[in-house]
């Protein structure tokens, strides 16, 4: 048998090769979960508040945007946005009772 190459005998670039395939596997790709920056303020009920962290004088600053309370609280070097929100919602119940 001849090649597609004109003169040439038939050679490995002519012979088709079926493989048996596997399935192929489903990508599934995790979500990262992130840390929020907005949290829920416990007066008014809505995503506003704002935590700004000042780590030169271990302090934290908690503002809702949305009814204006504020609230400072001292912090550590370790301490994130997360933990500052924590301690707010704490010192604010207590101050409800």
């Amino acid at each position: 048998m001849r090649c597609h190459r004109v003169g040439q005998k038939r050679t490995a670039c002519c012979t088709v090769v079926i493989q048996m395939g596997r399935r192929r596997r489903k990508v599934i790709k995790r979500v990262t979960k992130r840390i929020p920056t907005l949290f829920t303020c416990p007066s008014c009920g809505n995503k506003s508040i704002k935590i700004n962290l000042d780590r030169d004088h271990n302090e934290a600053t908690v503002r809702c945007g949305n009814c204006g309370i504020n609230a400072k609280l001292s912090t550590s070097r370790l301490t994130e946005q997360v933990d500052a929100y924590g301690l707010f919602i704490d010192e604010y119940y207590k101050k409800q009772k």
